[in-house]
C-alpha cells in the first residue's frame, strides 16, 4: 500500500508540474502578445503631423487646383453651406479663404466615421508657413510653422557666362545670387562680371524634419574674386535691437 501511495502521489506530482508547466508557458505566450500588441499600439500613436494625431483621422492630402475654392472643398466632404459660411465668417481675420494659390498642398482631417466630414482644415503657404482651421464645436484658426533645421554649408565656381548660370549649374538657390548681388551692390557690377571671375560663399541651408530642404537660411560670409581682386564680405547685427543684419 505504502508504494502504491507514493507512485499515487508521485503522479499527482507531474501532473501538477505539467499543468504548471503548461500554463507558464500560455503566460509567457499571452504577455508577449499583450507587449507585442502594446508596442504596435505606441508605434501608431507616433504618427503625429502639424501638432495632431493623423491615426484618429481619415486623412486626405491633396493641393489646390484652378477652380478649387474653400467652399467647394468643405462641401465636398460634407460640410454644409450654412456650416462653410460661418466658418468663413470667424476665421477672416486670421485666414482669407479667397487666398489659397493653385499648386498649394492641403490637408483634411476627416471623421472616421460612415459620413467622413471634414474636422480639420489645414493649408501650407509655403514649405514652412500653414493655416489650421479647426472645424469641430468652436471654430477657429491659427497660422504656425513647422520646426526648421540650419545647417552650415560651403559653396564655390568659376564663372563662365553669369552668376546665376553658374548657381544653377550647381544646384544652388536663385536667392543666393540675389543676396550676393545686395551684399556687393556697391563694389561689383554683376553685368560685367568676366569668365575666370571667382567665388565662395558659407551659408545656411534650411531643413524641415532634418531631411527636406527649404530654402535658403543667410549667406554668413563671402569671397568674390573680380577682375584679380579678392573682395570679402562678413555678416554682422548692424541694429541689435531691431536685428537687422549688415555685411562689412
Amino acid at each position: 500500500m505504502t508504494g502504491e501511495l507514493i507512485f499515487k502521489k508521485s503522479s499527482v506530482l507531474k501532473k501538477f508540474l505539467l499543468f504548471l508547466l503548461v500554463s507558464l508557458q500560455f503566460f509567457s505566450c499571452s504577455q508577449k502578445r499583450t507587449d507585442e500588441t502594446t508596442l504596435i499600439k505606441k508605434v501608431v500613436k507616433a504618427n503625429f503631423e502639424y501638432g495632431y494625431d493623423f491615426n484618429e483621422f481619415n486623412v486626405v492630402r491633396d493641393t489646390i487646383r484652378s477652380g478649387d475654392t474653400f467652399g467647394a472643398i468643405l462641401d465636398e466632404n460634407h460640410v454644409s453651406q450654412g456650416e462653410i459660411y460661418g466658418v468663413v465668417s470667424k476665421v477672416k481675420d486670421s485666414f482669407d479663404v479667397r487666398r489659397v494659390k493653385v499648386g498649394n498642398p492641403y490637408v483634411l482631417l476627416n471623421s472616421k466615421d460612415s459620413i467622413g466630414k471634414t474636422q480639420l482644415f489645414i493649408y501650407e503657404k509655403n514649405k514652412i508657413d500653414f493655416a489650421v482651421i479647426d472645424l469641430r464645436d468652436c471654430v477657429s484658426s491659427f497660422n504656425d510653422k513647422k520646426a526648421v533645421t540650419y545647417i552650415e554649408k560651403s559653396a564655390k565656381g568659376v564663372i563662365t557666362s553669369s552668376l546665376s548660370q553658374t548657381m544653377e549649374a550647381q544646384r544652388l538657390s536663385p536667392n543666393m545670387t540675389d543676396q550676393l548681388a545686395n551684399i556687393y551692390a556697391w563694389t561689383i557690377d554683376f553685368f560685367r562680371l568676366q569668365p575666370g571671375d571667382r567665388f565662395k560663399v558659407v551659408y545656411t541651408q534650411k531643413y524641415i524634419n532634418d531631411t527636406i530642404p527649404a530654402g535658403l537660411g543667410e549667406i554668413k560670409a563671402a569671397m568674390f574674386e573680380h577682375r584679380g581682386k579678392p573682395l570679402y564680405a562678413f555678416g554682422f547685427i548692424g541694429d541689435s535691437v531691431l536685428g537687422i543684419k549688415d555685411y562689412l
